[in-house]
């Protein structure tokens, strides 16, 4: 072939690969119905609302991030979307007078739409966790945004500029003049009740004990309405006409011990009509239920004990529909609250954990996540879920035998009692039993575990916790039996990958919130070698190149103060991980706004990394430049990577070979996508 010819050839394989696109691969996954934590809806339609929704996941540990996710709905809540290419959203603001304007709250700053939620861009505050936001009713310009400081912006958030005030419990506007706001602190000092008249340049504490919610009612002087610091000795509800400065007890007033309100919210067409939500720790034996008052709170009755606590209620412009999020979902009254339907068609999120693909069957792929654990066998076409194995967090597959599997089943309430984790399969997942004896006391936490990459037998798993401390366990005998190196991962609070070095089997590497530790004699003792202080989430070893590392950083639990945001983002070393680089060259965006990283996965000389909120990343030169890897994919809050190749990978002498066009899938909260 003249070189003419070949190199047409190279730039139209080039320009496919370009080309290729995310498409969706979930078919048959089932998800689950999450938390609703905050509803805004369209008030000039009545029809269009959207709901902020969370799912704690499995992953524990400071790689621990809850899936956010906003949905929509045009039809009253009958029916939901997901809206793409958002994350970490904590609270949303609606524009009253353009209503496809919208800002959003998120881990990341605040993002802004004015397409109605079809597209995000950052307007500011990048790296800053902002839990309320409100909005100026009369001059929507005027913008309040607040986490441990307080921000305001007067040009639609173009710009910010920080008050000398924080942090912040729950903000309101006074709704007849809203350049006087008030404000409930969150312990400084404690349970007390702050008020500007100068739109937050100025501020005097107007009364202590007050708690979260706080209502205002539409009246001239404005009533306010907020719950009381049980210490005080006045638990329920209390009720202020002059501004907040003198407080009058109202409503339940026959608790004698506390009574603590998740919801509180006041009708918009009638201020005497009012809705309460009693939460999990109401005390004195109450359970939590939905109580209405007719006579601006003097009296309530309980209309419904039966939907999940509400955290929020939001009416219809004419108040006829009233709407409540809750612990499980989303529920409407058209009779007042008397009674309440479920509407959750399409509220749905995918806690898609792990990503492993059969090293043996190229179409064999395993998702697991808070769900369970699902199947497929045709490359992701179609799902289905026979398995006995719930909330699977971390999975192994025999690379001899694709019939072994090793699952770590998840402890959803931490390690707070004795829990055996650890199961083990035999006929390709089909059923699960515990690995017995198991020797340890206390959870596995992190889910952390590794397969040696020559000889499928040999496992790791990581156990303790950020009290005791970590240690491992090891077995040659494919969980048969166990031998135990305790607390040898020194002061690490958080474990959260190993990886074994395929040309030597016995060099273990452990990624932990305090840097790389190494063991050179198969995990029974481990020592610092790099990126001292630095929380390290993912590691990846060049199987060609064993000297050369990488390593990706991400989500500092610690003060930024403590640990500076230039420790967040990708790392290489070339000499195994005794001196390291930053390469983050086109990943200036998750560095600024401390992205969270999911996944970190190496093929060759290409590197892809997964974030929160950020989509995929590629690099093709070994980590020198990175670009978004995202065309087609529809959810930018990725959780996991897996790449699967024809033929399976081919192991020789514990090196991986016979490289070649696979298919890479991704899971998010939005279901599985899958890209050749």
């Amino acid at each position: 072939m003249s070189c003419a010819r070949r190199s047409m050839v190279f730039l139209l394989l080039a320009s496919l690969a370009f080309a290729a696109q995310w498409t969706p691969a979930g078919a048959g996954l089932t998800g689950s119905i999450p938390a609703v934590n905050a509803l805004v809806i369209d008030r000039s339609t009545g029809f269009t609302l959207y709901a902020v929704t969370s799912l704690t996941p499995l992953r524990l540990g400071a790689e621990a991030n809850s899936i956010f996710n906003v949905f929509k709905s045009t039809d009253g809540g009958a029916n939901w979307k997901a809206l793409a290419n958002i994350a970490g959203v904590n609270v949303l603001a609606l524009d009253p007078i353009s209503a496809s304007t919208i800002y959003a709250g998120t881990a990341g700053g605040v993002f802004k739409s004015t397409d109605g939620g079809g597209s995000w861009v950052s307007t500011g505050l990048s790296g800053t966790s902002i839990s309320v936001l409100a909005i100026d009713p009369i001059t929507p310009s005027n913008l309040y945004a607040a986490g441990d400081k307080f921000y305001r912006s007067t040009d639609a958030g173009a710009s910010w500029t920080a008050l000398s005030f924080g942090p912040v419990g729950s903000l309101a506007l006074d709704p007849l003049t809203p350049s006087t706001l008030y404000v409930v602190t969150n312990g400084i000092p404690p349970d007390a009740l702050y008020r500007s008249t100068d739109g937050g340049q100025s501020w005097s504490v107007v009364t202590s004990g007050i708690l979260s919610p706080l209502a205002i009612a539409p009246t001239s002087p404005p009533t306010l309405y907020a719950g009381r610091d049980t210490s005080t000795g006045s638990p329920g509800l209390s009720k202020s006409t002059d501004g907040g400065a003198t407080w009058t007890q109202i409503g339940f007033t026959q608790f004698t011990h506390c009574v603590g309100f998740s919801a509180l919210a006041i009708d918009p067409t009638n201020p005497n009509m009012m809705y309460a939500a009693t939460g999990i720790n109401a005390c004195d034996g109450m359970p939590p239920a939905i109580f209405k008052s007719t006579d601006g709170g003097q009296s309530w009755n309980a209309v419904d004990t039966i939907i999940p606590p509400a955290a929020s209620f939001t009416f219809s412009p004419d108040a006829s529909t009233i709407y409540a999020s809750t612990r499980i979902g989303f529920f409407k009254s058209i009779d007042g609250g008397l009674n309440w339907g479920e509407t959750n068609t399409g509220l749905r999120v995918f806690d898609i954990e792990v990503l492993v693909g059969d090293p043996i069957n190229p179409a064999t792929i395993y998702a697991g996540g808070i769900d369970g654990l699902f199947k497929s066998v045709d490359g992701g076409a179609n799902w289905t879920h026979p398995y006995t194995l719930s909330e699977a967090d971390s999975l192994l597959i025999s690379f001899t035998n694709s019939n072994i599997l090793y699952a770590r089943k998840a402890s959803p309430n931490g390690c707070s009692s004795i829990e055996v984790d650890l199961h083990k399969s035999t006929d390709g997942g089909s059923s699960w039993n515990v690995l017995s004896p198991y020797p340890y006391n206390g959870c596995l936490e992190g889910g952390t575990m590794a397969m040696d990459p020559v000889d499928p037998n040999t496992l790791y798993v990581v156990h303790g916790n950020d009290y005791d401390g970590f240690g491992i366990f090891k077995t040659t005998d494919g969980g048969a039996h166990w031998i135990d190196s305790p607390f040898v991962l020194g002061d690490a609070s958080f474990v959260n990958a190993l990886l074994i070095d395929r040309n030597t089997p016995t060099t273990l590497y452990a990624a932990t919130d305090l840097g790389v530790l190494r063991s050179t004699d198969g995990g029974a003792s481990f020592l610092p070698t790099g990126l001292a202080n630095t929380p390290v989430a993912f590691l990846a070893i060049d199987p060609f190149h064993p000297n050369v590392f990488y390593a990706a950083t991400s989500n500092n639990p610690y003060p930024l103060d403590v640990y500076p945001p230039g420790l967040v983002g990708m790392y290489k070393s070339t000499d195994s991980g005794a001196s390291w680089s930053p390469i983050n060259q086109g990943l200036d965006k998750i560095v600024a706004a401390h992205a969270t990283v999911n996944a970190l996965l190496l093929d060759g000389d290409i590197l892809y990394l997964a974030t929160s909120g950020f989509g995929v990343f590629k690099s093709p030169d070994g980590g020198a430049t990175w670009a978004a890897f995202n065309d087609g994919l529809a959810f930018l809050d990725v959780r996991s990577l897996a790449l699967v190749r024809p033929g399976g990978e081919v192991r020789r002498s514990g090196r991986l070979g016979a490289l070649g066009p696979g298919t890479l899938y991704a899971g998010t909260p939005g279901g599985i996508f899958k890209i050749r």
